[in-house]
């Protein structure tokens, strides 16, 4: 059976790897095993039970890639001059 790493895993569920870790240790999902060097190896099946694949939607865009869309441009306010003004500004009295 092949296993995979909680990267390969995140990438399938289209989480992160802290919502698989947060998963795993509350009790939600479980991992079939870790490794010496203390990562999980998680069987895919397992991922989509807890992690089912949602279909695309907006033309194959998934909803997670249209909030990095361009937003439109806003004018900008004209900057200040954060120089303060000295008394002899040239100023008459």
């Amino acid at each position: 059976m092949t296993m995979l790493t909680l990267g390969a895993a995140a990438r399938l569920a289209g989480v992160s790897k802290s919502t698989l870790t947060r998963a795993i240790k509350a009790g939600r999902m479980s991992a079939a095993s870790r490794r010496e060097n203390g990562s999980y190896e998680l069987d895919p099946a397992e991922v989509t039970r807890c992690f089912p694949p949602r279909p695309p939607t907006n033309g194959g865009a998934t909803a997670s890639m249209t909030q990095y869309a361009t937003p439109t441009r806003r004018p900008r306010s004209p900057r200040r001059s954060t120089v303060p003004s000295s008394p002899s500004s040239g100023c008459r009295t």
